[in-house]
């Protein structure tokens, strides 16, 4: 038989005698203990017709040309043959009474089919794996070329018109924040819960700022929340009316 090295897991191919019907697959395992691997025959056993024969191996590298020995069924006898380190032709070597040996130009033929029918379904398995693989390739390219498409950018009209309405609810605040302070009033519209500029939930902890709006403890100054409240002239106007007997030879607005 042959139990090549570049095939995964040694898989090869034996047959048995003159009778084509026993042909024996190999898994031989580089990485178990002395290369032991499991036979498997096509043929059932007498006892149990649903199973194949089992030839559990141990193949040892240590010895010339990997010589060792192999159970058959378990232990119901005991074979001994090669696996040859290197591929050898089809034809040339048999699995014949626990043992490979030479065949002879009458048994030719038979290896030679079997092992010709073992690499013509490997092949064909490959060939249905690659397929598979490149179709679910094209599949998932396809799902993420749908789902996750690029948008297309904005326009000039859609840019500035966002900007326009940006300009617009930032001069809302500041009148509506204006018309509130100089009536002493606040507004009537319920307490958010929510930080105007994060939206971080914040209930009853919030800070409302004077431009009427609620904020986290982290957005609270009015540096970090863009404020339009103008509170240079909050301040101005307070001074002007809480020393209105302040005299001075510069005027109010300069030491303001």
């Amino acid at each position: 038989g042959q139990f090549k090295l570049g095939v995964p897991h040694g898989y090869g191919v034996t047959s048995k005698g003159p009778n084509n019907g026993e042909v024996y697959e190999g898994q031989f395992f580089g990485g178990m203990q002395h290369g032991a691997g499991v036979l498997t025959t096509n043929r059932p056993q007498e006892q149990r017709s649903d199973s194949p024969y089992v030839l559990y191996g141990s193949f040892k590298q240590g010895q010339p040309d990997g010589y060792g020995s192999v159970l058959f069924g378990g232990n119901v006898s005991s074979f001994r043959g090669k696996v040859f380190r290197h591929p050898v032709s089809g034809a040339s070597v048999r699995f014949h009474k626990g043992a490979l040996e030479e065949t002879d130009q009458n048994e030719a033929p038979i290896v030679r089919k079997a092992i010709e029918n073992a690499r013509e379904a490997q092949q064909k398995a490959r060939q249905c794996k690659a397929e598979a693989l490149r179709a679910a390739a094209r599949a998932k390219a396809k799902v993420e070329k749908e789902t996750f498409s690029a948008p297309e950018p904005p326009t000039k009209e859609q840019k500035r018109a966002s900007q326009w309405r940006q300009h617009l609810q930032a001069a809302k605040r500041k009148i509506h924040a204006i018309r509130a302070f100089k009536d002493g009033r606040k507004p009537t519209e319920k307490r958010k819960k929510g930080c105007a500029e994060c939206g971080r939930k914040v209930r009853i902890f919030g800070f409302e700022c004077r431009c009427l709006r609620v904020f986290c403890d982290k957005h609270r100054l009015p540096s970090s929340h863009a404020c339009p409240f103008d509170m240079r002239r909050f301040h101005r106007n307070r001074l002007k009316s809480e020393s209105e007997k302040l005299e001075s030879d510069r005027g109010l607005e300069d030491v303001i």
